[in-house]
């Protein structure tokens, strides 16, 4: 069960695509570090898991938190000793920023007796030019679906 921070206000964004629930966002950054500034589209997603990102936007990600590539799978490792360094992946609404933290976008299980980390953030083989977050993303976000005004509202959960 999601609660909303009483100092988070929420933001409400109509859609822009009546078919799926997609807002345009003015920015993402993870960190300090700007991976879109301008023609950002984010949707949300609840068939999926993780979340899903245009290919060149996500790389920029996997070059800042020095993911490796694991053959055959789409999902990237990452080294779990400097997880807790890693930077928010931040979305600008209408002038609110909304964060998803390393806790939120980090897997984490054990093989045996060795701890592995991966990245739930990937791209796709297809021309995605949009975020997708999956279910993953409704954790630290409450998120609600206006079906009668064709609008998202967002807030960050505590």
């Amino acid at each position: 069960k999601a609660v909303v921070s009483t100092q988070s206000t929420g933001v409400w964004s109509r859609i822009v695509s009546e078919e799926r629930w997609q807002i345009e966002v003015a920015g993402i950054d993870i960190g300090s570090h700007s991976i879109c500034s301008s023609d950002c589209v984010v949707e949300f997603n609840t068939e999926i898991e993780i979340i899903i990102g245009p290919a060149e936007q996500v790389e920029q990600l996997y070059q800042l938190v020095d993911a490796k590539e694991i053959p055959g799978v789409t999902i990237r490792s990452v080294n779990c000793h400097k997880v807790d360094s890693f930077p928010d992946l931040t979305f600008t609404v209408k002038g609110q920023k909304l964060n998803i933290t390393h806790k939120d976008y980090v897997g984490k299980t054990k093989i045996g007796s060795t701890e592995f980390c991966f990245l739930m953030i990937t791209s796709v083989e297809d021309d995605v030019t949009r975020w997708i977050m999956g279910t993953l993303a409704h954790k630290p976000l409450y998120v609600v679906y206006d079906f009668g005004r064709y609008q998202v509202g967002l807030a960050e959960s505590v």
